[in-house]
């Protein structure tokens, strides 16, 4: 019989003390790897981290015969390696190195199931696997230059027992310890070649990047391995049996005490001055834990001082976090999110951002473990962005604001604020008295003049007598950089865009795919001269210019000669490009977009571009319009856009444009019935125009526009004195035709086309009595409880404004139910014989009671998503529902007989019928105010018309 590894026996061989028990290690985090002890990794292996992952049960390395071994423990290795692809593993890449090259942090097993993996977290899952089955792994780190890479060895010569711990005669025939190392480092002996019983695999290749991917096949990435150790990297190896840490593996550590942020912050590529007069406040910056906010005016380098704090805390794991306006934060927040979990991409629409950034909030309010956040330009009132910030900061976290608000500084309880002063002279004395005046004591434009002389410019100030010297500091600067610009015209149109872009850091490639450069040597030429700041991290580069140095830059009128646009000030001319429209919709806050806008719409400001050209700015600014819910000026710049397209041969994008103007009438809530029809014409042209594009995009463009004809009828119907019935039953049709087409072409926002659907029912329930009212209400109150569960299960329960309006939709059907005498939660009677048409008080008096139950719950999910909001118009809405409910409520309660010659108290409201009241008794029942309720309870005879 062939004997049965276990690795519970493996770890007792350390001798009496050495294996202190799983309990003791669950409680703790996982330290972060000194990259210099490379036999420490070990620890990071324990099969037990498996036992709640799904893995086989059955997966074991047993085979004995000498003929089949080889064969059989590279199946073994094969189905672990299936093991992990079915675990649909996602790929981050982390790097190692940067000023905390010493330092790495792995994720556990679970945790890199959950959100994503790197390239030794995947490696270190596989050895666990195997360890796990008897393989003994062997992990390789390659040392590539730039960066580094892990791959794994597996050792299929014979399955790992007693006698097998140590290493055998033949895998010593290749490898060697690695002078001055612990057990278990070793090196490949010069000139050795592989067995082929010990099995490379580049285990990365296991990870996929989105969710319609398959992971490599094992074969591939077997040849991937041998490619990688193929590569003359120096490596170095660690067998994981071998290594004395092997003997006391890391536990499973408990998601509380396990670090927050994974994410490490990108590297300055210029490094800020050590101004001596600033000593005290990084003092005061080391020191401070918790929340801390730096006060001061623009410039003064506050940014650079969080950012440098923030890099020095817990090894440079942090979020640098924009936060000029309360979209950009919650934007910032769902990047962090989605970078944690390796699921980046465009998002279709500003509302896709609040799952994550809730998520992203309780990420930081569950750790227990150390972390930092940076809030950047907070300028805007606190209470703005409360709801977005972590409620709790526990010891050894810090969250630090930037801000030239002083209203911060009472807004923390017990927190002082740090005031950034002005630099001292002594802290500039390279530069001349006169320049040092022009700085106004502010690190930016002491370091851009440096620059700047570096660079070249001379004279600076204008001669005596001259108006010069009363110019700004950013006015000298760009007057400086401009004229160095001048003879670099590629140079300079990319300053003038990058003045108009998203005040964030952006991704050096996307920005010259953007500008249609053929490579950076313009944003190069901005950087060398101080106008850019750069920050690289993962081999990706980063730019951001300040804001008052844009400010300075967008005073002047500029005619840009990439991408042939003349007049409008550089970025809003690329906004209907591909990579500046995935910038904007990323990256832009409200103060980028309202600038675009005014831009985009001055009757001369795109006076100079062909109709066409024309034409595609203003649909691209008008794009991005509509993801900040700016639909009235998106539809103005749509209806202008129109003008300049040919509708034979751009229909596509006359679509879009007629589109977005029926958009305007669908949400306009003062929209008059002229306003409506003429939507409808908007919606049917768009409609047949889209239909012209036989591809997956034209048909679900068109399959929109349709339920856009839904939408408005809907809206119309009993508005024009038309019978409400036959309207809404053509909208229904639409509506459900459109539902179809999504569906069949998998249309992203099919969740939005159902929920269209439900609103539609309730009116028509609405509309009816009996089983066809009972039918609708059913219909709506089903759907509104499946969308809600798809929603949460889609944002990992995460409750957004989506997720409550399902919740209120619910209670609205009921309310209705109880109106209309149905039971909406039952399709039918069932077993207990209970009616759902024409059902009794009790029943009814249940439905609201319920129904109040549900509103009050989506009120408060409303309210704890925006604190500072609940006066919104979906709150009032709530609001307004819960008093209609308890009216009715006290309605019904007065309109039950009470039984002669019986006790009131027990009488049985499901044995009589509700009577119909007089105007007196309903006057005395309901406020004179409630005067929608009373109209309904009227149209359900509860009390007469007119009462």
């Amino acid at each position: 019989m062939s004997y049965t590894y276990r690795y519970d026996r493996f770890m007792t061989y350390g001798g009496p003390g050495e294996n202190p028990g799983d309990d003791q290690y669950a409680a703790r985090p996982w330290p972060d790897w000194d990259t210099a002890d490379t036999a420490a990794l070990a620890r990071y292996v324990n099969p037990e981290s498996f036992d709640d992952l799904g893995v086989p049960s059955g997966l074991a390395f047993n085979e004995t015969d000498p003929d089949l071994v080889e064969a059989a423990g590279r199946e073994v290795v094969r189905d672990a390696y299936n093991a992990l692809a079915a675990m649909r593993l996602r790929y981050g890449f982390d790097a190692w190195g940067g000023p905390h090259v010493g330092r790495q942090r792995i994720r556990y097993p679970a945790r890199v199931r959950r959100e994503k993996g790197t390239c030794l977290d995947l490696v270190l899952m596989l050895a666990g696997l195997l360890l796990r089955a008897q393989v003994r792994p062997v992990v390789a780190l390659l040392d590539r230059g730039q960066d580094r890479h892990a791959v794994l060895l597996a050792d299929v010569r014979r399955p790992l027992d007693k006698s097998y711990l140590r290493q055998s005669a033949d895998f010593r025939n290749i490898v060697r310890p690695r002078s001055g190392a612990e057990d278990g480092v070793l090196e490949l002996r010069p000139g050795a070649r592989l067995p082929a019983w010990l099995i490379p695999v580049d285990v990365v290749r296991v990870a996929i990047e989105h969710d319609d991917e398959q992971s490599v096949p094992f074969d591939e990435a077997v040849h991937g391995g041998h490619d990688e150790l193929g590569k003359g990297y120096a490596t170095t190896l660690l067998d994981i049996p071998s290594s004395p840490h092997a003997r006391n593996p890391l536990g499973k550590p408990q998601d509380a005490q396990s670090p927050a942020i994974y994410a490490r912050l990108p590297v300055l590529e210029q490094a800020p001055s050590d101004y001596a007069s600033r000593a005290g406040i990084r003092e005061d910056l080391k020191r401070g834990q918790g929340r801390i906010v730096l006060c001061g005016e623009q410039g003064m380098g506050k940014s650079l001082l969080a950012y440098e704090r923030a890099r020095g805390a817990d090894a440079g794991y942090g979020w640098f976090l924009n936060t000029s306006d309360r979209l950009s934060l919650r934007a910032e927040l769902a990047r962090a999110e989605l970078e944690q979990m390796s699921r980046v991409g465009p998002v279709t629409d500003d509302a896709d951002h609040e799952p994550y950034a809730l998520a992203a909030l309780r990420r930081l309010e569950d750790s227990d473990a150390p972390w930092v956040v940076v809030i950047d330009n907070a300028d805007g009132p606190p209470e703005k962005i409360r709801d977005f910030l972590p409620r709790a900061v526990k010891p050894g976290q810090t969250l630090i604001v930037t801000t030239t608000n002083t209203a911060w500084g009472t807004f923390f309880p017990g927190v002082e604020p740090i005031v950034v002063e002005p630099l001292k002279s002594t802290d500039m004395a390279d530069l001349p008295e006169r320049l040092q005046k022009v700085t106004q004591g502010k690190p930016l434009i002491y370091e851009a003049l440096r620059r700047l002389a570096a660079a070249g410019a001379w004279q600076p100030l204008a001669g005596p007598g001259q108006t010069g010297t009363q110019e700004s500091g950013t006015a000298v600067v760009w007057r400086l950089a401009a004229g160095i610009l001048a003879d670099d015209q590629a140079a300079l149109d990319a300053a003038h865009a990058v003045a108009w872009a998203p005040p964030v850091l952006l991704p050096l490639d996307d920005l010259a795919a953007a500008l249609g450069l053929d490579d950076s040597a313009p944003l190069d030429t901005l950087r060398d001269i101080g106008l850019l700041a750069t920050r690289t991290q993962n081999r990706v580069t980063t730019v951001q210019m300040h804001r008052l140095l844009r400010a300075e830059i967008q005073k002047e009128r500029h005619v840009m000669t990439q991408g042939a646009s003349a007049g409008l000030p550089g970025w809003a001319a690329l906004a209907s490009t591909g990579p500046g429209w995935q910038l904007l919709t990323r990256l832009a806050d409200n103060s980028t977009v309202s600038d675009l806008h005014a831009s985009a719409a001055q009757p001369d400001s795109l006076a100079g571009l062909e109709p066409h050209r024309h034409g595609l700015v203003l649909h691209g600014v008008a794009r991005v319009l509509e993801l900040r819910s700016m639909v009235e000026e998106a539809s103005e710049l749509y209806a202008e856009a129109g003008g300049y397209f040919d509708p034979a041969r751009d229909a596509p994008l006359v679509a879009e444009c007629l589109y977005g103007r029926a958009r305007w009438a669908n949400q306009n809530s003062k929209a008059t019935l002229d306003e409506f029809d003429e939507g409808l014409t908007f919606a049917s042209e768009a409609e047949r125009l889209a239909s012209t594009d036989s591809t997956v995009e034209g048909r679900i463009r068109a399959a929109r526009a349709m339920a856009m004809r839904g939408l408005l009828l809907r809206k119309k119907a009993g508005k024009d004195g038309a019978p409400e019935e036959p309207a809404l039953a053509e909208a229904m049709e639409l509506l459900q035709r459109s539902l179809d087409e999504r569906r069949r072409l998998n249309d992203p926002e099919i969740d939005r086309a159902e929920f269209n659907m439900l609103g539609t029912y309730v009116r028509l329930g609405k509309l009816t009595g009996g089983a066809d009212a009972h039918r609708w209400f059913h219909a709506a109150y089903e759907g509104y409880s499946r969308l809600r569960e798809m929603r949460l299960e889609r944002f990992h329960g995460v409750v957004i404004s989506s997720i409550a309006a399902c919740t209120s939709g619910r209670g609205l059907t009921l309310y209705y139910g109880a109106l209309a005498g149905v039971d909406p939660r039952r399709k039918n009677a069932g077993n207990d014989d209970a009616p759902v048409v024409g059902v009794g008080t009790a029943t009814r008096l249940d439905l609201l009671r319920q129904a109040s139950v549900l509103v009050a719950d989506s009120l408060r999910e409303r309210s704890d998503l925006a604190p500072a909001h609940t006066d919104s118009d979906d709150c009032l809405k709530s609001m307004g529902l819960l008093e209609k409910i308890f009216g009715l409520r006290r309605l019904f309660l007065a309109a039950t007989p009470k039984p002669d010659n019986a006790d009131p108290d027990n009488a049985d409201p499901a044995t009589v019928k509700l009577a119909t009241l007089s105007p007196e008794q309903a006057a005395g029942v309901l406020h004179p105010k409630e005067k929608e309720l009373l109209k309904e309870a009227a149209g359900y005879g509860l009390v007469p018309a007119g009462a």
